[in-house]
């Protein structure tokens, strides 16, 4: 299988039957896209149909952004489509809380760093 990725704008992408009715964009997330831009490609089959990404089309959509990448790949139906879709949001895992809390602690040494005494922890915080 081979994957490549694009870049396209965000408005030619279909997002065909979609399981997840809620894709739930609170400011936070719209701000760090907004700040940071979409870190993660979203998925896409050669015919531009979403398979995951959903939120971060969504979001990109709703903040007008030109272009967004995409990784493009094959899929062989419908059974293959909805397997992908459903392995992106089941082992989507996030960082044990202790290596969260380090990441977090050199995110603010390195804000200290930068910035001196305007980099804060309540400013780290306010950041995250």
């Amino acid at each position: 299988m081979s994957i490549k990725q694009i870049v396209v704008s965000p408005r030619e992408i279909v997002l065909g039957t979609r399981f997840r009715v809620d894709v739930e964009l609170d400011e936070e997330f719209l701000e760090s896209v907004k700040e940071k831009g979409i870190l993660t490609p979203i998925t896409v089959t050669p015919d531009l149909i979403l398979i995951a990404g959903g939120r971060r089309l969504a979001a990109a959509l709703q903040l007008d952004l030109p272009e967004i990448a995409c990784l493009v790949r094959e899929v062989s139906g419908e059974l293959d489509l909805r397997e992908c879709v459903l392995i992106e949001n089941i082992h989507r895992k996030d960082l044990k809380w202790l290596d969260r809390a380090k990441l977090v602690n050199r995110i603010n040494e390195l804000m200290q760093d930068k910035y001196g005494t305007r980099g804060s922890q309540t400013r780290t915080a306010e950041i995250l």
